[in-house]
Formats: structure tokens, sequence, C-alpha cells
């Protein structure tokens, strides 16, 4: 039993150590299968990635099928988006067919492409020159035209694809990657996105993917399957653990993944056989303390209103109206100032904004700051 998959973070552990997420995976298996291409979004730490690493393990079996993932958060331009592609997809046929990159390294040939290794991973790095639009659609076409030649159908995934929106030079990838859609009929797209604001405005008329994409939308993965997974998963690790012990675990971390697996991971970690309330109480000072630093460093950083209206909604847990008179006065706020607070901790990605057809609902994004605030703000 390797314990380090029992309960993974920011790796996939493999189709028995993931837990749930099967209506989500079957849609992502007919999407596929009928060539829609989609926008998975969430919000951060919920699992987008874990679900396209299970769903492209679930595809990847099939062998007339090269699943390409990619992150694109660290990307400034597009030029360096279509580097980060190439790359990609060319080490992902590499993978299938040995030679290929050299073999067709001449299909780049007017953009003078080099290829160079990572010298901690020693995976091949291919860089185009680009510098300008015109080179950017001339890398792309040559790139997708090359992979619709090939005998497989491709997934390629795009995570954190709302980064071309930041690019300050402009973007033309959304437009290339859509004139696309019709052509290359063994390629298909999933985006992942995490800032809303973005992504509104990616897919909104006026944008080149407006509706030609399918959006899906990855909620908490519910409570009572968390529940069974986290109990099977310790009989697995042979410790018990008391039905209590997994409800305060689930409440106290919201259900929300990156939190949930953390928490579970440091439990076992402990190399503890019974699980109880008391232990859960020690892995909760515990994680509080090792992140105080950095809550810490928050408090100073932030206006005065805006952490005091932090806090106030870290102790309600969550907020319909924040301009309501009950809780201005039960936290002794003015309507005018906590407006303006709310806007910036939702701009700074510090609240979640859920949005419903009659009001919004307002939540503190990362759970372990929400309890450190409710406890100690």
């Amino acid at each position: 039993m390797e314990l380090d998959r029992l309960f993974c973070i920011d790796r996939y552990g493999g189709p028995e150590n993931f837990c749930d997420r099967e209506a989500e995976l079957s849609r992502l298996l007919e999407m596929f299968k009928l060539k829609r291409n989609g926008v998975l979004y969430a919000y951060r730490r919920l699992g987008k990635t874990g679900l396209v690493q299970h769903f492209h393990n679930k595809i990847g079996s099939d062998k007339k099928v090269i699943t390409v993932y990619l992150d694109i958060m660290d990307t400034a331009d597009d030029s360096e988006f279509v580097n980060k592609l190439v790359s990609a997809c060319l080490m992902a046929l590499e993978a299938n067919k040995k030679g290929f990159i050299k073999q067709t390294l001449e299909f780049f040939g007017q953009l003078r492409p080099s290829m160079t290794f990572d010298p901690i991973t020693n995976l091949p790095n291919i860089q185009l020159d680009i510098t300008t639009p015109t080179q950017v659609k001339l890398s792309l076409d040559a790139l997708l035209n090359l992979l619709s030649k090939q005998n497989y159908n491709f997934q390629i995934a795009i995570d954190e694809f709302q980064q071309i929106a930041k690019y300050e030079s402009g973007t033309v990838i959304d437009a290339t990657l859509r004139s696309f859609f019709n052509k290359a009929a063994n390629i298909h797209y999933i985006f992942l996105d995490s800032e809303r604001h973005l992504l509104l405005d990616l897919f909104k008329p006026d944008k080149p993917l407006f509706s030609a994409v399918e959006m899906m939308h990855l909620g908490y993965i519910p409570f009572e399957k968390y529940f069974e997974f986290i109990k099977k998963q310790f009989q697995r690790a042979k410790r018990s653990i008391t039905d209590d012990a997994i409800k305060e675990i689930l409440d106290w971390t919201n259900c929300h993944t990156f939190y949930t697996q953390y928490f579970c991971s440091k439990i076992i970690g402990t190399n503890k056989k019974k699980v109880n309330l008391a232990l859960i109480e020690d892995i909760k000072n515990e994680i509080l303390f090792q992140y105080e630093v950095i809550y810490v460093n928050y408090k100073k950083l932030f206006r005065k209103i805006q952490w005091k209206v932090l806090v106030a909604i870290a102790k309600e847990g969550e907020v319909i109206e924040y301009t309501a008179k009950a809780f201005l006065n039960k936290y002794k706020l003015s309507q005018s100032s906590v407006n303006q607070a709310v806007g910036t901790l939702v701009k700074k990605d510090m609240l979640i904004e859920k949005l419903s057809a009659d009001k919004s609902r307002y939540m503190i994004y990362d759970v372990f700051l929400w309890r450190w605030a409710e406890r100690y703000g």
C-alpha cells in the first residue's frame, strides 16, 4: 500500500484513489466521443486538473487516442503559448512514435525551430522563432495540420486557459484555434478555467469561442460520497476512523477538494492507527499554526476595513446579504465601506462569489484562511 497515493493533492493517484466525479467523467467521455469541445470551470483547488487526468487515464487505454495536457499559467504572450502547445503535442506523439520530433521539425522550417532538453526532466523543449501575430497563426496552422494528418484521435486539455486574456499584447489564440474546430475532426479540446471574470470575457458574444464550446461547471464533491471515500481509504491503510471524525473533517474543510485531501494526508502522516476527534483537533491546530505566518501577513497588507469584513464573513461562514442591517450592526460596519471592501476582496480572489438567479452568496476562498480568521481574526 502506497500511503502517499491515498489522498493525493497535486498529482493523480490512479482510479482506485479517485473520489466520485462519475457524472462529470461520463459527460467528458460523451463530449470526447461526439467531438463537442468544452470548457471545464470551477473554483480553484476543486479538482479540475485531477478530473482531467482521470479522464485521460480512461481514454488513454485506447491505442488510437493521444492525450495532451498543458498548463499555461506561466505564459505571458501568444508565442510562449504556441511553444508550450507545440512541445506538449510533439512530446505526446514522440511517446507513441519514437523519433517523431526529429522527423517533423522541418514541418516548422520557416519558423526556425530548435530543440533543447530540460536539464532536470531530460524532456525535449521545442522553440519556434515567433515574433508577430502572423507567425503565431502560421505556427498553430502548421501544428494543427500536422495533427490532423495523424492516424490518432487527440484530446488536448489546456489548463488555466483564462491566462490568454491577460496577455498584454492581446491574443489571436482563441480565434486561430476556433478556425480549426471544423478542419481537424480528430482533435478535441477541453479548456480549463478558474477565474470567472476572465472566463466570461473570453466567451462573451463578440469573442471567437462564443457558442463554440460546451460549458461544464465542476462543483463540490457531495458530502455522502466524500464520507464513504475517506472511510474506504482509511480502511485500505488499515487505520480506524470514527464517523464523527470524518464528519468533522468534511465540515471543517467544507468538502473543498484540496483542503479535504490535505487534511486527510496530514492524518495519514501521523501513523496513528486510531483516528478520533481528539486527533482531528490536533491536526486543525497544526495546520493553522503552519499557515499563520502567511495569514498574519495578509492582516498587515489589507486595509483595516477589508480585514474586518473578511473576518466577519469568516465568522458567518457564508453571507448572502452583506448590506443587511443585522449583519452590519453585528460587526459594526457601514454599508458603503462594506460594498467597497467586498468588491476588492472578490477581485483579489479572497472571497468566492456564488452567483444564483436571485441572490449572490459570499464566502472565503481559502478554507484554512477562513478557519484561521474565524478563530484568531
